[in-house]
């Protein structure tokens, strides 16, 4: 069976423990293209792994020449929400878009360690997620303006080893034979807006390693 499958791991944020340990408190929310969201369905559930490339060769520098790899996956997400980050003007011109069967204001501040937000108004909607992002893309490029969006839901953990497989830092498509339930009929479908948006800095590598960056 094809499912998706979306890596989080990241030397300066993330690893598998620390992710799952997040995802279980507060749920998993992570952003992605918007051209890759709209292919996504309600209920829908995304593998979660880390990658670990495979070197084929180790060059005079002692890098090695990395394709492909091995995905190792410690959990899915249930897909359940969209968030987005986007103008006040935005916010009200696109929720009038949307079939909005229900709201409530959450004003409720997540910490999470890529960041922070404060989750404003929650809309339960009947769309399905290709109508809302076209809706978004259609609005935004109207108004010459950029949102970045988010795709949330429920974590579950599993484990699962896929090889070969490539990576991507938005969704690839795996093939396995395990596949979870997809439970597309009890889900509340929820657009959340985000606001007071603070995405984590950090200091790159190599800083880090006191080297001295190259000019560009």
């Amino acid at each position: 069976m094809k499912i998706r499958l979306h890596y989080v791991n990241s030397k300066r944020l993330y690893g598998a423990e620390a992710f799952e340990k997040e995802a279980r408190a507060l749920g998993v929310n992570r952003c992605l293209p918007l051209g890759f969201i709209k292919h996504i369905k309600w209920g829908e559930n995304i593998l979660l792994a880390t990658f670990e490339p495979k070197v084929l060769a180790e060059g005079r520098d002692g890098r090695g020449n990395k394709r492909g790899g091995t995905a190792h996956v410690f959990g899915y997400f249930t897909v359940s929400g969209l968030s987005y980050i986007a103008s006040a003007e935005f916010r009200e011109a696109f929720t009038s878009l949307l079939c909005v069967t229900g709201s409530s204001e959450r004003n409720e501040t997540i910490q999470r360690q890529c960041g922070s937000y404060m989750i404003g108004r929650s809309c339960i909607i009947s769309d399905n997620i290709e109508d809302v992002i076209c809706k978004a893309q259609n609005l935004a490029e109207e108004r010459g303006e950029k949102v970045k969006f988010f795709v949330s839901g429920a974590f579950t953990p599993t484990v699962l080893t896929i090889t070969p497989a490539s990576f991507s830092r938005a969704l690839i498509t795996v093939e396995t034979n395990i596949e979870p339930e997809n439970i597309t009929a009890d889900i509340i479908k929820l657009v959340n807006k985000l606001e007071n948006y603070s995405k984590r800095t950090y200091i790159k590598t190599q800083a880090k390693a006191g080297r001295p960056r190259k000019e560009q």
